[in-house]
């Protein structure tokens, strides 16, 4: 009979909202709530009407913490905004009140990060996150959580990168993560198939292009082909050994005493002449080389093979 007495009232509040009835409110003693703001209806196990459920009684605590809600509190708030409605509390003297959140782990961190790398670098090198330094488990709340990640600077040390990824729900900021990113950046790199001496041409026989960590490479490390093609190893290198330019020099094109054509021209002139190389040379370098006819000694650039192309 009380029972339906209870419903009577209940629903005497629905469809009579300017009649006054008691109601009794009976609190919970813990709640789960899941977004910023605590209503009456996160707190109550009687069934309330629209309008008394969404009387807000507090701010809910920081997702994955708890706060204490007191009876008093709750009738403070049913007076401020129904003054006139007659409501009984019953239950508990305090409600814990708990934030639901869920927890970003390490592995979300990490694909976090590399979608964010790979975004903004594109797919020229393959890069990869091997961890994150994280002491801290990061707590947000549930529901449509947001992300903005920030790299304070690009450089550093190799293969590190730090990182600060600020969480957002909605507009509103949440929490900002610090930490930092340990990179594997895979590419390509030209290695040696075989031992190969120092003073040895390099052809495309020599050489072949494998995938490496880019971060474990030298730094002068070379990737294509077309770079090392022609040129002259300063040193040994053993097989498999990444090719590092500073490891490669021009081929000599023109050597001491050799004779070559010592060009110069214009856009209407072109004279040539006999000359004898003073000193050796590569493409570019700027040698001394003897007229044969003259005797005069000209400073020429070495252009090809056998060619020095003087100024007028």
């Amino acid at each position: 009979m009380r029972k339906l007495f209870k419903m009577l009232l209940f629903i005497g509040t629905l469809i009579i909202p300017g009649i006054s009835f008691c109601i009794e409110v009976r609190l919970v003693e813990r709640t789960v709530v899941e977004g910023e703001n605590i209503y009456l209806a996160d707190l109550s196990q009687t069934p309330l009407n629209e309008e008394m459920g969404k009387i807000m009684v507090g701010q809910s605590p920081y997702p994955g913490d708890k706060r204490e809600i007191s009876k008093e509190l709750v009738r403070t708030r049913i007076r401020q905004v129904r003054p006139k409605e007659e409501v009984v509390l019953s239950g508990p003297e305090v409600i814990i009140v708990e934030r639901a959140y869920r927890v970003i782990t390490q592995e979300d961190l990490i694909q976090i990060v590399e979608a964010e790398l790979k975004a903004r670098w594109g797919k020229k090198e393959m890069v990869n996150v091997r961890s994150v330094s994280n002491p801290t488990p990061v707590v947000v709340p549930t529901g449509n959580v947001q992300y903005i990640v920030e790299f304070p600077s690009l450089g550093g040390t190799k293969g590190q990168l730090p990182v600060s990824i600020l969480f957002m729900e909605g507009e509103r900021f949440r929490k900002r993560v610090t930490l930092t990113a340990h990179l594997t950046t895979l590419g390509e790199v030209l290695v040696a198939k075989a031992h190969l001496p120092r003073g040895k041409v390099l052809e495309v026989q020599d050489l072949e292009v494998v995938v490496r960590d880019l971060n474990e490479a030298p730094k002068d490390v070379i990737s294509s082909m077309e770079a090392a093609l022609g040129k002259v190893l300063k040193r040994s290198v053993s097989q498999g050994e990444v090719l590092r330019l500073s490891a490669l020099e021009e081929p000599i094109l023109i050597k001491r005493g050799q004779l070559v054509t010592i060009l110069a021209e214009n856009e209407r002139l072109k004279i040539t002449a006999l000359g004898m190389a003073q000193e050796n040379g590569v493409k570019g370098d700027i040698i001394k080389v003897t007229n044969v006819d003259s005797k005069k000694v000209v400073q020429g650039r070495v252009v090809e093979r056998d060619t020095v192309r003087v100024e007028f």
